[in-house]
């Protein structure tokens, strides 16, 4: 049960482990956690001796229907995060599920003292989750901000122009990016969870840990810093090109050297001696007591099973219902003026490289403004659903643009077809824009609700065969304006000026 339901935890962090970048490192938690679990109990061992906690079978009818219980969640949390996959909380949930699970066993085999000793090794699983967007967006998002601010004064100081625009340092050979918008700080999240394993890996005692835990968050932000000064620097000296030769291979020493950094400062808070148990398969055995109502915890194993599976295969079955749609609506009219999007910006988005429509435009025929935007398409592909994390009021906001009022819903006629988009108002210093957002799956609008950074609108969508419903188009457009914002006919003539309507039909 146990493993079970980890398998089902570990299956939903992965998506995030997979496509987001500053989640790969999950993949190092399950290892780590389960070799912290196979300590502690040589620990406990070491303490308590090798005696038997119990002979006597635990009749616990209690635990056992809780046990059910809890497996039973399998099925309203595996619906609920099929239908909305963006819902960070929902994958939360599932992991604490598993915790749950995992220390009601452990409190079976060994009592309390068992349960109190692999407390932190259970939680420690709950490191590979990803972060609600709610706290993660704000807190990237201003550090890559402070890191940006602090380059461009050194740059001052170093007599370098440099000029900041939100997350962008402008240089004379063009711009250098601390990050991409859309990811903050990528290296925030697993030094932080180096600074808590290495707390463990050292047995450190709970001030040192946070000793642990605050170095690894000014570590982390500190590399940044370097890595921003050397791109800059770089630049500056040798032009924009040698930006793309040298911005992954700074970036991947930079991700090296923060675990040593942390490596050494746990060394230095370590302990003088480190008493840890051997655990074997004797331990166990001696920690562990039999359960009486063995039944109703089989009960339990079959309900999980029974339950993804279920849930899983009914979506999996509605999936085939789904029309595949394997060409854009929207066409990026021949009359505008393209340029290549950047290649940060297509390696985050992966875009299908087989639809030519991959372009950022301007267009300087509306009230003489120069309009600028992208258009995407992406063929289904399971990986399109994390692509509604991209949103305007998180990447915006990490290029240094702040909300100047709510979002609101519009409809524009697109070359005759009434189309939904949404409207945001920007600024950024002085400078005002209007930004229409448009995202359709499989042909139909979806709903977003943008006060709320931790939701999507549902969506019929399986990982397992259910990406055929999942083909993705976008159209996003700024319009610049100085008093009062452009009306509805000005935005209705701004993106029929850039896009028209071909109404291809899914094909069946």
């Amino acid at each position: 049960m146990v493993v079970l339901s980890w398998l089902w935890a570990f299956n939903a962090f992965a998506q995030y482990w997979i496509y987001f970048e500053q989640y790969a490192y999950g993949w190092l938690v399950p290892f780590l956690g389960g070799f912290f679990l196979w300590r502690r109990l040589g620990i406990y061992s070491l303490k308590n001796g090798f005696a038997p906690v119990a002979t006597r079978p635990r009749d616990n009818l209690k635990g056992a229907l809780l046990l059910i219980l809890l497996a039973a969640c399998v099925v309203p949390l595996e619906y609920a995060r099929q239908k909305s996959p963006l819902s960070r909380s929902l994958v939360i949930l599932i992991g604490f599920n598993a915790v749950i699970v995992t220390l009601l066993c452990l409190g079976w085999m060994g009592g309390r003292k068992l349960r109190r000793e692999m407390l932190f090794p259970t939680l420690f699983f709950l490191m590979a989750a990803p972060w609600v967007t709610a706290i993660e967006q704000p807190v990237t998002a201003g550090l890559a901000e402070k890191v940006s601010a602090i380059i461009t004064e050194i740059m001052h100081w170093l007599g370098i122009h440099a000029k900041r625009n939100g997350v962008t340092i402008t240089m004379k050979p063009g711009p250098v990016g601390v990050d991409e918008a859309c990811s903050g700080i990528r290296s925030l999240q697993s030094g932080l969870m180096y600074g808590v394993a290495l707390g463990e890996l050292f047995l450190l005692s709970v001030p040192r840990r946070l000793l642990m835990f605050v170095a690894a968050f000014v570590f982390a932000v500190f590399l940044n810093v370097c890595r921003t000064f050397i791109l800059c620097w770089q630049v500056d000296e040798k032009g924009l090109d040698i930006l793309a030769k040298i911005h992954d291979p700074v970036g991947g020493v930079m991700s090296m050297i923060l675990p040593v950094m942390l490596f050494g400062a746990a060394w230095l808070l370590r302990k003088e001696e480190i008493a840890m148990g051997a655990a074997s398969r004797a331990t166990l055995g001696a920690v562990a007591r039999p359960v009486a109502r063995v039944g109703l915890v089989g009960s339990a194993v079959v309900v999980l099973l029974a339950g993804f599976m279920g849930t899983n295969g009914w979506f999996w079955y509605e999936a085939l219902k789904v029309p595949e749609q394997t060409q854009p609506n929207l066409v990026v009219r021949d009359s505008v003026q393209k340029e290549p999007v950047s290649e940060a910006t297509l390696k985050i988005l992966q875009p299908n490289p087989e639809i030519g429509h991959n372009v950022f435009f301007r267009s300087a025929a509306v009230g003489g403004r120069e309009i600028g935007g992208y258009y995407f398409f992406w063929v289904p592909n399971a990986a399109n659903v994390y692509l509604l994390g991209h949103r305007p009021d998180v990447c915006m906001a990490g290029v240094g643009w702040r909300k100047d009022g709510d979002f609101e819903s519009i409809k524009l006629p697109i070359s005759g077809k009434e189309m939904d988009f949404y409207k945001f108002m920007w600024k950024r210093g002085e400078k005002k824009a209007v930004q229409l957002w448009g995202i359709w799956r499989n042909g139909k609008s979806v709903e977003i609700n943008y006060r709320d950074l931790d939701s999507s609108a549902p969506v019929s969508w399986i990982e397992l065969a259910g990406k055929r419903g999942s083909a993705t188009e976008l159209v996003s457009i700024n319009i610049p304006y100085e008093g009062t914002p452009p009306d509805l006919k000005t935005m209705t003539e701004a993106m029929n000026t850039l896009v028209q309507y071909r109404g291809q039909k899914p094909a069946k």
